[in-house]
C-alpha cells in the first residue's frame, strides 16, 4: 500500500509584479499552503504583506538611494526600469548565507527533521525587486523577496520559501538613512 504525504510549500505565489504599469503598489496573492496529488493546491491567504513604506522624499531621490543600497548589500541589478519604479534581480542564487546571516534569516523553506532549516542546507534561487512609486508628497517603496529551492534527489518540485520579512526591513532601513544624509 502506497501512502501519499502532502508536500509542504511553505511561501509565497507573489503575482509576477506586485505593481502595475501605473505604479500603484497591490495587495499580495494567496500563498500555496500545501500541495498533495489528492487534494490539489489548498491556498491561504497570504497574512504578511508586502513591506510598504512610506517616505517624505521625492521618487528620484528614493530611486538613486534604493540603487545605492543594492550596491552596499552586493546585489547586481539585473533588473532596472525607471517606467515601472522597478530594481532588483529577480533571480539570485544564495548558498547558505546573504549579508554574512544565514539565508534562513530571510526565508523560511521548511526544515529538515535531522538537519534544519532547507534555506541554509541547499541553494535558494531568490528574487528581491524593490519598487518605488510616488505618492502624495513623498514616494512609496516596497521590497518583494520571494525565493525557491529544489532539493537534490529528493524527486519532488520546488519548494516555494516564505519571507520571513527581515530583509525588506533592512533595504527600506538603508533606504532611509541614505536620504537622511
Amino acid at each position: 500500500m502506497t501512502k501519499h504525504f502532502p508536500l509542504l510549500l511553505i511561501g509565497c505565489a507573489i503575482a509576477a509584479s506586485a505593481c502595475s504599469s501605473s505604479g500603484a503598489i497591490r495587495e499580495p496573492s494567496d500563498r500555496i499552503a500545501v500541495l498533495d496529488d489528492q487534494a490539489g493546491a489548498i491556498k491561504v491567504h497570504n497574512d504578511q504583506p508586502d513591506a510598504l513604506t512610506h517616505v517624505s522624499a521625492p521618487v528620484d531621490k528614493v530611486w538613486d538611494a534604493v540603487g545605492s543600497t543594492f550596491a552596499m548589500l552586493k546585489v547586481n541589478r539585473t533588473l532596472v526600469n525607471r517606467e515601472t519604479g522597478e530594481q532588483g534581480n529577480p533571480k539570485l542564487l544564495w548558498s547558505r548565507t546573504f549579508d554574512h546571516r544565514s539565508v534562513s534569516d530571510y526565508l523560511n523553506c521548511g526544515d529538515d527533521p535531522f538537519s534544519g532549516p532547507n534555506a541554509d542546507l541547499h541553494p535558494v534561487t531568490v528574487s528581491v525587486v524593490t519598487r518605488v512609486a510616488s505618492k502624495g508628497k513623498g514616494t512609496d517603496l516596497v521590497t518583494v523577496l520571494k525565493g525557491t529551492l529544489v532539493k537534490p534527489g529528493a524527486g519532488s518540485g520546488p519548494i516555494y520559501c516564505a519571507s520571513t520579512g527581515t530583509l525588506e526591513l533592512h533595504i527600506a532601513e538603508m533606504v532611509k538613512s541614505r536620504l537622511d544624509q
